[in-house]
């Protein structure tokens, strides 16, 4: 209902706007003395008005053009008003004599209320004029009031779905994908496990396309299941394990209702890859990966934390600036990252609401021409 009335608006606001001036002109005088004359002199008051005001609507835009408004524009709106208010009475009264005529021949006018009128219609009387001078510039004002407010209405759609544009695309660019370096590093030791173990190598090889399949895949959503995450990063501890075995480990402890929960494609990926990369695979005798994730009350949060220390870097400035900057687009000041350095290594602490803000950009308004 609610999008036929939008669409519709013009022709709703003529039938309605009409029909109530109609109703009420016609009650003041007293001109209908029964029902049927009332319906009858109701509808062809509606149709009159109707036609004029919507020949009047189409000269005027056709020949005035709100976007690029100028001073000769004026004139053309009061040129278009009197020659519509100068035509008016003479099409209200031609009308209504047709119907007259009409409505004699076809029902039985016992009041003689469709009869013609017994004085001359004094085209020569100024107030008549003078009344539908008024009619038709309240109706012109009224006009381009709403259409200025839709307008308006349409403009600030429009910027917000811009901005919603420019936030998807902020955050396809922020999004987390494959480092090209880790895949090359990842086919070269594949290449050398299969002269060893071709089973296993087949197997890493289907964990690699897997792990390239979803960040292709992800990268046009903006969330996906905890649990889809976590396949992908075992996929990415399996395939780092080739090269560096026992130097390499993750201790998982995550909550079985959190995974469930979505949250943004890469993030905990990004998090894993970053603290292995540039921590405890930089020591000798390597380390462990320590990922937590808690469902609490009104938020999702995650940790990763391990033994070594990225703090300083600027690869990790940038992961920093990035997935702030990332969740800052997807959940606004809801969110939260933070870097904690301890004694015992380093952790990152990821706290995020249930569900982002709404980022989808709606249709574009249809159909215009029927707006005003």
């Amino acid at each position: 209902m609610n999008k036929f009335l939008t669409k519709h608006i013009f022709w709703v606001l003529q039938t309605v706007g009409w029909g109530s001036f109609g109703l009420f002109v016609i009650t003041v005088n007293k001109i209908a003395k029964n029902s049927i004359g009332l319906f009858i002199t109701l509808l062809g008051f509606m149709v009159v008005g109707i036609f004029v005001t919507s020949l009047t609507r189409w000269f005027l835009r056709r020949f005035v053009n709100l976007e690029e408004f100028k001073a000769v524009d004026i004139l053309k709106i009061v040129l278009i008003v009197v020659c519509t208010s100068l035509l008016f009475p003479y099409i209200s009264y031609w009308s209504g004599y047709a119907l007259g005529k009409m409505m004699r021949l076809i029902i039985e006018d016992k009041t003689e209320f469709f009869n013609e009128p017994k004085e001359r219609y004094r085209w020569n009387d100024i107030r008549q004029y003078v009344g539908y001078m008024i009619i038709v510039t309240g109706w012109t004002v009224f006009y381009f009031v709403i259409k200025v407010i839709r307008q308006a209405n349409n403009q600030r759609v429009h910027r917000l779905e811009l901005k919603q544009k420019v936030k998807q695309a902020q955050l396809n660019t922020l999004k987390g994908h494959m480092n090209p370096q880790f895949m090359f590093t990842s086919l070269n030791n594949i290449k050398g496990l299969m002269l060893e173990d071709v089973p296993k190598s087949r197997t890493m090889l289907t964990k690699l396309s897997e792990m390239l399949r979803y960040s292709l895949t992800k990268n046009n959503v903006n969330t996906v299941l905890l649990e889809e995450e976590l396949e992908m990063i075992e996929n990415y501890v399996a395939l780092v394990q080739i090269q560096y075995q026992d130097r390499f480990q993750i201790r998982y402890d995550i909550q079985k209702e959190a995974l469930k929960m979505e949250i943004p494609p890469m993030l905990v990926h990004n998090l894993v890859e970053h603290t292995s990369k540039n921590g405890i695979l930089l020591r000798r005798e390597g380390g462990e990966i320590q990922l937590k994730v808690v469902k609490e009350k009104e938020a999702i949060q995650i940790s990763v934390g391990h033994s070594g220390s990225t703090g300083g870097s600027k690869e990790t400035d940038r992961l920093k600036n990035k997935i702030t900057h990332r969740l800052r687009l997807m959940y606004g000041d809801r969110a939260q990252f933070i870097e904690d350095f301890a004694h015992t290594g380093t952790r990152y602490l990821v706290t995020l609401p249930f569900k982002p803000l709404n980022i989808v950009t709606s249709a574009a308004p249809k159909d215009q021409e029927h707006a005003d």
